[in-house]
């Protein structure tokens, strides 16, 4: 970035390819888009005008007209390579739909169509393509604008890997399309230009009153979504970013007013004695406790509790709002999850081991049908800011669960899983056969106020003996999908209430608090369930009388939900390093959702105070 205060990519270190079609070989059967000319011209202006970005004019590609994939592919493959803070990539033309579920194809100037009105996708450049390049580049900023009938495909398009929101859990991506995956674009709008990047071009001529002297892509979306759902007739432009995607920061605000003091009117700061008293110490230093996360590349992205870390990246969702039920969106590809032959091999192994268990009459796991997550993407409703998860899923078992978790196996080379596929990558980049665990976690509240603390049997696969979340269940694709239906995740939650803990779903409200990753790339789904009328002791008395999962815990414990003797019970010596690395993170959103962020804060440092007093 540049320097000083600004969050600006540095516009010298950073590049942009424009591309555009207007003008066809076919034009009887592909009208001319004009405006798609001007946009081009227009766009190129003000990201060289530095009182917008400043690239320099050789840092910005123009593509008019193209007439074969490769061009726009090597263009963009090219700025890729050079790219070292932002990577912008521009398209307007006609989308097409592709023959594929979700396939995104874009104009060339020699896209035809065949006798039955059908684009010949041979003539165009399929989406996918593109974002391969993007996504390979090695900037790690990358914007894409698309202007385009159907462009909201490239957001939830089944791309895999090429999903660009989904590669990287700091800098991200940010995808910016003019309209839905069903919808047309259109192409009159202002002054000549498209009605899409009418009003983008806008925003960067004039900026926002009252916003600040940077603007990130999600405060431009925002004011181009306001401008255009104002007018009846212009489609709703919708974006996609992945984690802080949507900070990413490349124009300056033409309408910011500077509203700090005269040059000669500062005066400056007097400078502090020598002898003036240092800043107040950290108040957990010199606590020694353990650290599950030292060496992680996302250690400092790991969720902190005081001065305990757990080895898990909240991904979505802070406890202060509820991810509802329609905003999680699931995709299934019915293909099975492919895995490298040396973790096939480790998997036979299991499979021999565990049939030799079962024939024996001893403790043995059988291989449930699981999933395997091939991609997260986390989008934002435009006129509330609510988050919407897509997940897309392939095949997997349980089988392959335990052998992709060998982590410190080591390969005929020398590497380990946890080397070769995980270490160094963000957790959105893994590949799928890595990620074959998908949970659901709740924290249950009876209704006298208690919070129900469960300890996992030493017959669970799954960190036997630990305490946990107060039910958890794993998605299986055999009970979870009827048919060939996508899973509904507050579904699999219920299930795992009913199931572990008899609670049915009339007894309860459930809200999903967040979505999470541990350093094991499982992927946990927070939730908190409050109880209406059954207390704590009748939920145990409940439990006496049968429940069907009862082997998966030892033990309930009821603590008050109350901020100072949660984190006492959790954090006690004899318990602290007894935790499934999910638990401290839900049961801390539980407490926010339940208390507010500012209390649960206030409780807690005293609650941790109190014990290192004890301590010392």
């Amino acid at each position: 970035m540049t320097t000083g205060e600004s969050r600006l990519a540095d516009p010298a270190k950073s590049r942009a390819v424009l591309i555009g079609a207007h003008h066809f070989d076919q034009a009887d059967q592909l009208p001319a888009l004009p405006a798609v000319n001007a946009n081009l011209s227009a766009l190129q202006r003000y990201l060289t005008d530095p009182a917008v970005w400043g690239l320099p004019p050789e840092n910005c590609v123009v593509l008019p007209q193209p007439r074969y994939p490769a061009e726009v592919v090597d263009a963009v493959e090219q700025a890729g390579a050079q790219a070292e803070e932002a990577l912008l990539v521009y398209y307007a033309g006609h989308g097409f739909h592709g023959t594929k579920p979700g396939e995104l194809l874009l104009s060339l100037k020699t896209t035809r169509k065949d006798p039955h009105g059908t684009v010949r996708k041979a003539t165009t450049l399929p989406y996918e393509w593109l974002a391969e390049e993007i996504r390979l580049a090695q900037s790690a900023c990358k914007v894409v604008i698309l202007d385009c009938c159907y462009s909201g495909r490239a957001l939830y398009t089944p791309m895999g890997q090429n999903d660009l929101a989904g590669q990287t859990l700091i800098n991200g991506a940010f995808v910016m399309v003019s309209s839905a995956a069903d919808a047309e674009s259109l192409a009159a709008g202002r002054d000549g230009y498209t009605a899409f990047t009418g009003e983008l071009l806008h925003v960067l001529k004039n900026g926002i009153p009252d916003a600040p002297a940077e603007l990130t892509m999600w405060r431009v979306f925002q004011q181009v979504h306001q401008a255009l759902s104002a007018e009846k007739t212009a489609p709703v432009p919708t974006q996609s970013s992945k984690a802080l995607g949507a900070e990413i920061t490349l124009f300056r605000n033409r309408a910011h007013r500077d509203t700090s003091l005269p040059q000669a009117d500062i005066v400056p700061a007097p400078r502090r004695p020598a002898t003036a008293p240092r800043a107040a110490p950290d108040p957990y230093e010199g606590w020694r406790v353990k650290d599950p996360t030292e060496g992680w590349a996302w250690r400092e992205d790991a969720f902190r509790w005081g001065p305990f870390r757990t080895p898990l990246v909240i991904v979505e969702g802070d406890g202060t709002n509820v991810i509802t039920e329609d905003s999680v969106r699931i995709i299934v590809d019915h293909q099975e999850v492919v895995l490298p032959e040396e973790i096939r091999e480790w998997k036979r192994e299991i499979e021999r081991e565990q049939e030799d268990r079962r024939r024996r009459g001893d403790n043995h796991f059988w291989n449930g049908s699981q999933y395997a997550i091939e991609q997260v993407t986390i989008s934002r409703k435009a006129d509330t800011e609510a988050p919407i998860i897509f997940l897309r899923l392939q095949q997997a078992d349980y089988y392959t669960f335990l052998a992709t978790q060998q982590l410190d196996r080591p390969f005929a080379d020398g590497s380990t899983p946890r080397s070769r596929y995980l270490d160094g990558n963000d957790p959105f980049s893994v590949p799928a056969f890595m990620s074959c665990s998908l949970g659901t976690n709740i924290a249950v509240i009876t209704a006298d106020k208690q919070l129900i603390f469960s300890r996992r049997s030493r017959a669970v696969g799954s960190h036997p003996g630990f305490w946990n979340s107060s039910a958890n269940e794993a998605l299986s694709r055999d009970i979870d999908s009827a048919g060939r239906n996508a899973p509904n995740l507050y579904n699999v939650a219920r299930r795992g209430l009913r199931e572990e803990l008899a609670l049915e779903e009339n007894e309860y409200r459930l809200d999903m608090l967040g979505l999470s990753v541990d350093r094991k790339n499982q992927w946990g789904v927070l939730f908190v369930a409050r109880l209406d009328s059954l207390t704590g002791e009748e939920f145990l008395a409940r439990r006496s009388r049968g429940v069907a999962d009862k082997f998966e815990h030892a033990s309930h414990h009821l603590e008050p939900c109350e901020t100072y003797e949660v984190v006492r019970f959790m954090f006690a010596r004899e318990r602290r390093d007894w935790w499934a690395p999910t638990a401290p993170a839900l049961f801390y959103l539980a407490l926010v959702s339940e208390f507010g962020r500012t209390s649960v804060e206030l409780e807690s440092r005293e609650a941790f105070f109190s014990l290192r007093r004890e301590e010392e």
